[in-house]
């Protein structure tokens, strides 16, 4: 399929706490193996267990930009866990990001903290919502709320629920169908672009599958584990949902994640098959360049 919108990017979302506590390898090797397997750009990581970490962010965050921009690939894009407290002030770290050419970047606003919690989190989550307005449009930021399992937002519906009056330049959704698929929040994927429409600011891209598995804890019996799988070989509909942005004339990032690997021979295989099957995706529903 054609489509007037250009190709959206497709950038790496480099997160190995699950490997390594620390950052694995050097920032060249990390754009280096980002080129190889054919990325346009990176993911700004900002986590003590990364290359930016906010105690040192006006420093750690410009050079990593650099290092990354200096080789052709794009950042533009940044990952927080940020909750209502950085919110109320996050006026510096705005003026930064807008200086460093950062365009938008995810926060977390607030998990859920259970039952009978709800109307009054959301509430606090409004405030903070109109806080990231008023700065996403002085300072030209758009915040990002990712349906995440355990998160206030956790579909695409109460995602519409929280910012369908907000602008959405200023505050929009990472849509990540596969945690709606292994954590919370199923919702047939055609329905939940149509929900967020202009709302849509970034799309996730990993998979997750049901298998059957021995269970230590009730003598081996074979119960039933929802775990993550590359792309291609997941319950998630990728082509699917691939041709319907395309369709919709979606042209904001797409990023894959590659982080539950057990090694990390597993993981830089897993990161190359991954990055050419939604390469492949991409270039069939928006066109080759």
């Amino acid at each position: 399929m054609n489509t007037s919108a250009e190709r959206p990017d497709l950038l790496l979302f480099p997160k190995f706490e699950y490997l390594n506590q620390t950052p694995p390898w050097p920032v060249e090797a990390l754009i280096d193996h980002a080129e190889r397997c054919g990325f346009d750009g990176i993911e700004v990581m900002i986590r003590e267990t990364s290359w930016c970490r906010e105690e040192d962010l006006p420093r750690s965050l410009p050079a990593f930009v650099r290092a990354v921009r200096a080789r052709g690939l794009k950042a533009y894009t940044a990952t927080t866990d940020w909750q209502h407290e950085q919110i109320a002030r996050l006026d510096d770290a705005y003026r930064l990001f807008a200086d460093e050419g950062i365009e938008k970047v995810r926060v977390t606003v607030q998990w859920y903290r259970g039952a009978g919690a709800w109307r009054e989190d959301f509430d606090r989550c409004r405030r903070s919502v109109a806080l990231l307005e008023k700065a996403g449009r002085k300072h030209g930021v758009q915040a990002l709320i990712q349906t995440h399992g355990a998160a206030m937002v956790f579909s695409p519906a109460v995602g519409h629920f929280l910012l369908h009056d907000i602008d959405p330049a200023a505050v929009s959704i990472h849509y990540d169908p596969g945690n709606m698929m292994h954590q919370e929040g199923w919702t047939d994927p055609p329905k939940a672009i149509d929900l967020l429409g202009a709302h849509l600011g970034y799309v996730g891209m990993k998979s997750c599958g049901w298998f059957r598995v021995p269970d230590p804890t009730r003598g081996q019996r074979l119960t039933w584990r929802r775990e993550w799988t590359r792309l291609e070989e997941g319950c998630i509909d990728w082509p699917l949902i691939v041709h319907e942005l395309a369709r919709v004339g979606y042209a904001g990032p797409v990023c894959t994640h590659h982080f539950y690997e057990h090694s990390m021979e597993s993981l830089i295989e897993g990161v190359q098959a991954d990055a050419a099957y939604a390469r492949r995706l991409l270039d069939e529903a928006y066109g080759a360049a």
